[in-house]
């Protein structure tokens, strides 16, 4: 409910304006509104479902310094998050706009992976069980667990782009690993 009443007051906000090429407009792990903008319930919890199955091997990316993390757009999250999911038949037609993004997307999750000397089947991605705080999702996911795994990804996300804003304004001299460290210790309690 909260969702949407916020998505209505923002509605009127333009969101069309095309980034300056300069600009990455990519994130770190996919942003909240990509779910909740969702109409259907089951859009959100597909979408929901495909993350989890992604989510560790992401989260390790980002935290392990010899990794080469992926950065996507919103789109681009949607086609990786639909594709892990399975379920659902995705275009892999390179004709056509959508078969493009899902190769493309295939290709970043694959090409980050190698570069950081791991390997992936998407098959396995697909057909991997969905488990959310060491349970294994096997029914319908409730409203509780949707809120929960929205909340961690808000949380994370807040994280990252903190964590990114001061890499940027700091001018101490400080150890990069060091600082994130300092930074983390934000979060303890």
């Amino acid at each position: 409910p909260a969702w949407n009443t916020a998505l209505q007051r923002f509605s009127d906000y333009n969101q069309s304006l095309r980034t300056p090429p300069d600009v990455n407009s990519g994130f770190w792990l996919p942003p909240a509104r990509l779910v909740v903008s969702a109409f259907r319930q089951d859009t959100v919890k597909r979408l929901l479902n495909g993350w989890l199955k992604i989510r560790d091997i992401t989260l390790y990316q980002l935290e392990n310094f010899t990794c080469t993390p992926f950065q996507l757009t919103v789109k681009q999250w949607r086609s990786l998050l639909e594709l892990c999911a399975g379920g659902i038949e995705l275009s892999s037609n390179p004709n056509t706009k959508t078969g493009r993004r899902n190769i493309e997307v295939q290709k970043i999750l694959q090409d980050s992976l190698a570069t950081s000397a791991l390997s992936l089947d998407m098959g396995y991605i697909i057909s991997k069980s969905t488990r959310w705080r060491s349970q294994e999702l096997v029914s319908a996911m409730s409203d509780r667990v949707v809120t929960e795994i929205l909340w961690e990804l808000c949380e994370i996300n807040f994280r990252l782009e903190l964590m990114c804003l001061d890499s940027y304004l700091d001018v101490s001299r400080m150890d990069k690993l060091d600082r994130q460290r300092l930074l983390e210790n934000c979060w303890i309690g």
